[in-house]
């Protein structure tokens, strides 16, 4: 058979005798820009004519035709195609820089900048000295740069954290609401029949006058006298809301909550007002009832018109110690809410902060071919995965010393599909239970889309019959695929539990229980996820939509778009800090001889497993670019998770915050960027005190004149002033502390396929 067309040089079309089908190749150095429009939409014709067919091409070959039909898309204006062909050409060859080039400008169009800069870093790594990708580059940072100051300008001061936490109740809150109320008669003599007031007299004008002795107490300062004329007011006319409110603001004040809460409730609840649910929601707080608090300080801020922050704020406090509490009580630190939401506090002087297991994870794509337990994470590498081709070329000797040295490595697959790999039969039936038994093949055939798409990079056959790429996230679609069939698991041993619904169904309530863990995690996104990759939900509908044991779980678009973000938010890189090539290093120690026999291979580079998690309390670390503490992989409970350790002193009560980006990067950048990714510009000491440009003092503001540029401070080169005296004040301030901080290195999402 012979080969298919495939166009020569750098960026060169078909000639037109070969747009109208021969096989000939073009010559020359006809460029696509250079085509007439008319002439594109042929070549794309031509170019899926090829690809589509059964004619045996190279990767090379197919990557230069998806490269070709890229930078036709492109010049039509149709950027969304351009960029997946870019992809897939890259995906057959990595080493066509040209469709890094495509893919960058298509993704810039779009305004996905991050995408756009991981395509010509990509580019900048197969060619170094490339013109063209570093001047797009710096084009791109322009970009980004002008757009970030216009949307500083106009979004900066709007952001607000209360914005992006619901009050909504959780799943078994009646029931803890119905405690707390025993509680509160039982041990306070509170209940609702402090509000009943039937049978009693009423002498409204002695009460009014009792209520003015109160006042003229107040006045004076003898707030016992208040208390007293507050009493006969409320004696006179138990209905009197104003003498409930006084008294109540007197026994708060003097810390008599008790007292205070007792008024509170005494006025019935439609004539509550919102500073009365207020008072009432700080004492249940203090006296930790906290699902009668939320309800108190619910009824503050709805009653408010969403206007009283304090109490919006007190809410999501009570809230995040309840659901956080006990999941931080044996570690240092607790969480707390903020003007900037959740927050990690240090409740001690401590060097290691906390430990933190995954709430859900799957294994990188990019690391899916070294064998680990897709349970517990632990690494299951071989000598001959850790040696490769070198393993055959060992002498006898050497083979008996890496036989001896190397730990026993037990990899279980699952017995019904043979498509996931654990390190013990525990871990295989614990992984069946907790969301296997939804996506095994052998019970859910649908399934195995997914499993296809796995191994193939997220690539498989799209609605329109063509290799494409289906799956465009940085993380594995089975962060999502066990997600939901964690919560369906957890959803069918409720209805074990409790029995289904009337309709055999699960329950809304015991949804909302499976479901209530996943709320922690907050997520922003602004694009529709199915934009991106228009063939992936219906992929998931099919999986979920007839589930074993007869439940299903409706993937509609916006489940869909709400968890892709949410994990785009919250996933956190790892893996196992415990391998059998660290126990086989530590047990060789002891062999002089043989460690000798293997001095030379040290240097091999060791695979290494990574999984993306989402965790519960790493999800609540806020970033800092000036941070104070670094994620590395943790051990916890015989299990593979993150551990969060102090770079400096921190002290109790202080927030402790990581990075979520490069903190080297220019802080127009990682401002932008971080606006972008989770939708708040940075206002750490870092970014008070370096500069965007060398045209603007970072102290005064002031503007260069024409082309001049402003000195640079000598030290780290991230700040520029007009003046000596500016940058002695912006030193003073906080520029040397900032200046000598050492950044943090951070995984970039294209190592290890996680955003």
């Amino acid at each position: 058979m012979s080969s298919p067309q495939v166009l020569n040089g750098t960026n060169g079309a078909p000639s037109s005798s070969s747009i109208n089908g021969t096989t000939q190749a073009a010559t020359g150095e006809t460029h696509v820009k250079e085509l007439p429009e008319e002439d594109l939409t042929q070549l794309i014709e031509r170019l899926t004519e090829l690809l589509d067919s059964n004619v045996s091409m190279t990767s090379a070959e197919k990557a230069k035709c998806f490269r070709q039909r890229a930078e036709c898309h492109l010049r039509l204006g149709n950027n969304n195609a351009a960029l997946v062909d870019a992809e897939a050409a890259l995906h057959e060859d990595p080493r066509e820089v040209e469709a890094t080039v495509t893919g960058g400008q298509a993704a810039a169009s779009l305004g996905r900048f991050k995408d756009a800069f991981h395509l010509y870093k990509a580019g900048l790594q197969q060619d170094p000295d490339s013109k063209v990708i570093t001047e797009q580059l710096r084009q791109l940072q322009s970009h980004i740069q002008q757009k970030s100051e216009s949307q500083q300008e106009e979004e900066e001061p709007t952001y607000n954290a209360l914005d992006f936490c619901t009050q909504d109740p959780y799943p078994g809150d009646d029931v803890q609401l119905k405690l707390e109320r025993e509680i509160l008669e039982a041990k306070y003599k509170i209940s609702d029949k402090l509000s009943d007031f039937s049978g009693k007299k009423m002498n409204q004008a002695e009460a009014a006058k009792q209520l003015k002795h109160a006042y003229e107490a107040v006045t004076r300062g003898r707030l016992d006298q208040a208390l007293a004329h507050c009493a006969r007011a409320i004696e006179a006319d138990p209905s009197n809301i104003f003498g409930r409110k006084f008294r109540a603001q007197l026994n708060f004040d003097r810390q008599d909550i008790v007292e205070a809460l007792k008024d509170c409730w005494a006025i019935p609840k439609g004539s509550r007002t919102p500073d009365v649910w207020n008072m009432g929601g700080k004492v249940l707080v203090q006296l930790w009832l906290p699902v009668t608090a939320e309800f108190w300080l619910r009824k503050a801020t709805v009653t408010s018109g969403r206007r009283d922050q304090e109490a919006g704020v007190l809410f999501q406090k009570v809230r995040v110690k309840r659901l956080y509490g006990p999941l931080t009580e044996d570690f240092p630190v607790a969480v707390d809410f903020t003007q900037f939401g959740r927050a990690v506090v240090a409740k001690e002087d401590v060097k290691v902060l906390m430990k933190d297991l995954p709430l859900v994870h799957a294994q990188t794509l990019a690391s899916r071919f070294v064998p680990a337990c897709c349970h517990c994470t632990r690494s299951l590498i071989t000598a001959t995965d850790y040696f490769g081709d070198n393993y055959n070329k060992l002498t006898a000797r050497q083979k008996d010393v890496v036989a001896h040295h190397w730990p026993e490595v037990t990899q279980v697959w699952c017995p019904r599909c043979s498509r996931e790999l654990y390190c013990s039969k525990q871990c295989q039936e614990a992984g069946w239970e907790d969301y296997h038994r939804v996506l095994c093949p052998s019970v859910n055939k649908a399934a195995e889309k997914l499993y296809d798409l796995r191994d193939h990079d997220g690539y498989g056959t799209n609605a329109q019959g063509r290799w494409a790429e289906i799956w465009g996230g940085h993380y594995s679609p089975f962060v999502l695929a066990k997600l939901w069939a964690a919560i369906l698991c957890q959803v069918r041993r409720i209805m074990q539990e409790e029995g289904p619904g009337k309709d055999g169904q699960p329950t809304t309530v015991q949804w909302a229980k499976a479901k209530a863990p996943y709320r922690r995690f907050i997520a922003f996104g602004t694009a529709p996820a199915t934009e991106r990759m228009p063939d992936i939900l219906a992929i998931f509908q099919e999986v979920f939509s007839d589930c074993p044991d007869g439940v299903s779980y409706p993937i509609t678009e916006a489940e869909f778009k709400g968890r892709y973000y949410q994990a785009a938010c919250n996933l956190q890189c790892f893996s196992a800090c415990i391998t059998p090539f660290q126990r086989f290093m530590t047990s060789l120690q002891e062999d002089l001889e043989g460690l000798s026999l293997l001095v030379h291979l040290d240097e091999h580079k060791i695979p290494e497993a990574y999984f993306a998690g989402m965790f519960p309390v790493h999800a609540c670390l806020n970033h800092s670019c000036e941070n104070n503490a670094e994620v590395s992989n943790g051990h916890m409970d015989d299990n593979f998770g993150v551990q969060v350790t102090a770079k400096r002193d921190i002290k109790k009560g202080e927030e402790i915050f990581i990075t979520y980006i490069d903190t080297a990067l220019p802080r127009m950048l990682r401002r932008a960027w971080l606006y972008k990714s989770f939708n708040f510009w940075c206002q750490c000491r870092r970014c008070q005190f370096e500069g965007d440009k060398p045209t603007e003092c970072t102290q005064c503001g002031a503007k260069a004149k024409g082309d001049k540029r402003f000195p640079t401070c000598g030290k780290c080169h991230k700040a520029w002033y007009c003046s000596t005296k500016c940058q002695k004040e912006n030193w003073v301030k906080g520029h040397k502390i900032i200046c000598s901080t050492k950044h943090s290195v951070v995984a970039s999402p294209e190592d290890y396929q996680v955003c």
